[in-house]
């Protein structure tokens, strides 16, 4: 019964797996990823080094973006979420005692257009989002994110809060005022918590590095050729990067978690099969030699239900012992899994019961054909057989 072992082994395995895939799909990203793509620009230092210039080809850009057909909005940020990038930024409030060396506070900072919220369909929870006014010489504004708020304002309202930020490009003395808070995104992962963001006005704090959203009410990849004609006509030196819509990066996020769950289902389905031909073998064989016995049997008016029950029941009990087997290795395995897995168990009681069932049905619907076989004995021929 190695082979059945061995089968629920790898079916357990391969269970936890999918449990833990489905529940990291539909694990919420914090945005609608439906009916949008993005590309990504890289404006060169030579050609833009001036903050101005950065901000008004972005502006452009966005504007023709507007225009296409089909195009509900369209907005730019330096990251986007999903994407590993990490962009961690410390910061003082306004009124609170500067931290000490080594002591700093830090969040994920991301620098964004006033349009990109709703084209990521990013909800705003309070307050006021960017808009076209804040931009270079204006007060300079942020954003924070309902986690941010959660971490360095419990109990308070930091709408009006004045945040000191470190970062080289938005060195203001005054900081920045907390306008608005919006939802959580998932950042480095749809199974890593949502950390702290702080959100920074692009006209404000221009970056040349941007990933462009689009979000269209036609099928988005069908934008694909209108964006690189329009940036080409901005500047056709500019190779535009990434073409792809924002559920392909959300499932891309997912492909290691995929791949291992696929792989190990492949295995795993072929252990099953093994299993069933081996089962099948062994009580083909065992048919084979009781033939006499059987017809001894029935020729003394042993009824056929009852063979066909009693050889079933013998699967039966060759099949639990190599599930109990097999289910003592999985409890080992499955702990090795344990990192692998995503809001589900290493030893999940109902994943191993449907596993057990499962094996349990294979091995007697294997070892049907065998004794059904056997219940069609003729008693006579049966005598004969040596």
């Amino acid at each position: 019964m190695a082979e059945m072992a061995l089968a629920v082994m790898l079916l357990a395995g391969a269970g936890l797996l999918l449990k833990s895939f489905a529940r990291l799909t539909a694990v919420d990203p914090g945005f609608d990823p439906e009916g949008t793509l993005s590309f990504e620009v890289a404006l060169p230092a030579a050609g833009y080094a001036e903050d101005a210039r950065i901000a008004d080809f972005y502006g452009r850009l966005l504007e023709r973006m507007r225009a296409l057909p089909g195009v509900r909005s369209a907005g730019a940020v330096n990251a986007l979420p999903l994407s590993g990038g990490d962009f961690l930024i410390t910061f003082d409030v306004e009124g609170r005692p500067a931290a000490r060396p080594g002591e700093e506070t830090a969040m994920q900072v991301r620098v964004a257009t006033p349009d990109y919220f709703r084209a990521m369909g990013i909800p705003l929870l309070r307050g006021r989002g960017f808009m076209a006014h804040d931009r270079t010489g204006a007060p300079p504004v942020v954003l924070l994110s309902e986690t941010a708020v959660q971490r360095w304002f419990p109990g308070e309202d930091p709408i009006g809060k004045r945040i000191k930020v470190g970062w080289t490009r938005y060195e203001v003395s005054t900081g920045g005022e907390v306008i608005g808070i919006v939802g959580d995104v998932k950042l480095m992962g749809l199974d890593q918590g949502s950390e702290p963001e702080i959100y920074l006005a692009h006209a404000q704090a221009p970056v040349g590095s941007v990933a462009v959203v689009v979000r269209s009410a036609r099928d988005p990849l069908s934008l694909a050729a209108a964006v690189r004609r329009e940036v080409a006509a901005l500047d056709p030196s500019l190779p535009v990067a990434k073409v792809r819509t924002i559920a392909q990066l959300v499932s891309g996020s997912v492909s290691q978690p995929r791949f291992t769950m696929l792989l190990l289902a492949l295995f795993a389905g072929a252990a099953l099969v093994l299993a069933a031909v081996g089962i099948f073998g062994v009580m083909a064989n065992g048919v084979a030699r009781r033939t006499r016995e059987i017809g001894i049997r029935m020729a003394l008016g042993a009824d056929r239900g009852a063979v066909l029950r009693g050889i079933l029941a013998e699967a039966l009990g060759l099949s639990l012992f190599g599930v109990v087997l097999g289910l003592t290795g999985a409890l080992a395995l499955t702990r090795l899994m344990a990192g692998l897995l995503f809001g589900v168990a290493p030893a999940d009681p109902p994943t191993f019961a449907a596993v057990a069932a499962t094996l349990v049905a294979v091995a007697l619907l294997a070892s049907w054909l065998p004794a059904r076989v056997a219940t069609r004995v003729d008693p006579v021929v049966a005598l004969r057989t040596e």
